[in-house]
């Protein structure tokens, strides 16, 4: 069982949003997500061959995903692994979206323990008027 402060992630309006959950166990956890204490209410696809939309996404991997981000996307991300026998683990990220000013690209990961990791990717060009 793992419980750990929410990690910070700041992302720009219009970047898509990856957040990885891995977690092992015997029997296999069955993974789900929640933004802000409630339940993403999705069934988990096969993302490899996936035309995304702006709705979330959970992947059969474990991974959450949402393309072009807004400010509905701001909010407390937590990752539920449950066996249902070992008891149930989480981890959670704060996610909060500002208005693109810049040119970003970059990938943030960050290890919360040897099973879990969460990984943002963002990249954004902004226009000039």
């Amino acid at each position: 069982m793992f419980d750990v402060y929410p990690v910070p992630l700041w992302l720009t309006e219009g970047t898509n949003l990856t957040l990885d959950c891995q977690a092992s166990a015997i029997p296999t956890p069955t993974i789900s997500w929640l933004q802000d204490f409630e339940l993403i209410n999705t069934t988990a696809v096969d993302c490899s061959d996936l035309e995304l939309t702006s709705d979330p996404v959970i992947c059969l991997n474990g991974s959450l995903i949402i393309v072009n981000v807004d400010v509905s996307a701001v909010g407390y991300y937590t990752c539920v692994a449950d066996n249902g026998v070992d008891g149930v683990s989480q981890v959670s990220v704060s996610v909060d979206v500002g208005p693109a000013t810049t040119e970003v690209t970059g990938t943030h990961t960050h290890t919360m323990n040897m099973n879990t990791t969460v990984c943002c990717r963002a990249s954004v060009t902004t226009c000039s008027n």
